[in-house]
């Protein structure tokens, strides 16, 4: 039936070519000589219906004068009723949550606030100065001081929350940062302790191989002198051809053996000598030539007769 009836008015208004509204507007009862707590629940649930989001709410003629009607009552009587600041504050801070129109205000507060103008506006045509329009306009003062107060509140609640998304942001990018950090000198640690090791096992191998170099040079002196001296002992019964072929055999054995221990040393100590090979061929050339010339006396100069 209800679905029928949706029908049936779509179908007159596509025909007419007017928008026929429903007034399901309720207005809570109240009287001139109710009490002042009868009057604050009346005025809280008839502020709460003007700022409902049912389009079929929305403010027809009939609505503004049953609205009216309702503030005469109320702020009509012997007794003067005064709205409390807390009722409208309590009212409007309730859609806090709900969603902002284009000035960041709650869409239910603003619908309050005009529908309220448009009742004020009403009421000051018909009657401009009467006490209850001018109650009536003292309370769309204050529904319009608590708008105002809540535009602040959501500006700074957005404030807030876009300052904690930004210090979350913040924070994980420190955290991020001390990761790396601290990956970065744990990194710098171990490479550092690896070259220091590196470092220490190649100083070890330069002392031993400056130990062997100058133990080698010690071996080969022994060895020098031992092989002189046995060959100075039978001096006396070789010829001088001979003894001058060995000395000169001798004398390049040593300079060699010592000319190749220095040169090993200066490379495992990283100290270039590019002269230390040209004296060892000129000294090995003039070896060569002394050895030659004690071999060819030997061969075509006779030796004196000893007498």
């Amino acid at each position: 039936m209800k679905r029928a009836l949706e029908i049936l008015t779509s179908v007159l208004q596509a025909a007419n070519g007017d928008y026929l509204e429903k007034s399901m507007l309720i207005v809570p009862d109240v009287e001139a000589d109710s009490d002042e707590t009868q009057k604050r629940d009346a005025l809280t649930k008839l502020l709460e219906t003007l700022a409902s989001d049912d389009p079929g709410l929305s403010l027809s003629d009939e609505n503004i004068a049953d609205v009216k009607a309702f503030f005469e009552k109320l702020y009509g009587g012997q007794v003067k009723f005064r709205h409390r600041y807390s009722d409208v504050c309590n009212v409007v801070f309730d859609y806090k949550d709900c969603e902002l129109d284009p000035t960041n205000v709650p869409y239910p507060v603003s619908r309050l606030a005009d529908n309220m103008g448009k009742v004020l506006t009403s009421m000051l045509e018909d009657r401009p100065r009467s006490e209850q329009a001018d109650s009536v306009r003292k309370l769309c003062d204050h529904i319009e001081l608590e708008k105002t107060r809540l535009l602040h509140y959501t500006e700074q609640m957005k404030m807030m929350c876009s300052f904690e998304e930004r210090s979350t942001q913040l924070d994980e990018q420190i955290k991020e940062q001390q990761e790396k950090t601290e990956s970065e000198i744990k990194r710098l640690e171990d490479d550092s302790l690896k070259r220091i090791e590196e470092e220490k096992r190649e100083a070890q191998r330069e002392n031993v191989s400056v130990l062997g170099v100058f133990t080698g040079i010690v071996v080969a002196f022994v060895a020098g002198l031992t092989f002189s001296s046995s060959i100075l002992q039978s001096i006396d019964r070789a010829s001088i051809y001979r003894l001058c072929a060995m000395a000169t055999v001798i004398g390049v054995f040593l300079f060699d053996t010592i000319a190749i221990l220095l040169s090993f040393l200066g490379k495992v100590t990283r100290v270039e000598c590019p002269d230390l090979a040209k004296i060892v061929k000129i000294a090995n050339f003039i070896a060569l030539v002394f050895l030659a010339a004690a071999v060819f006396a030997r061969f075509f100069i006779p030796m004196p007769a000893y007498n």
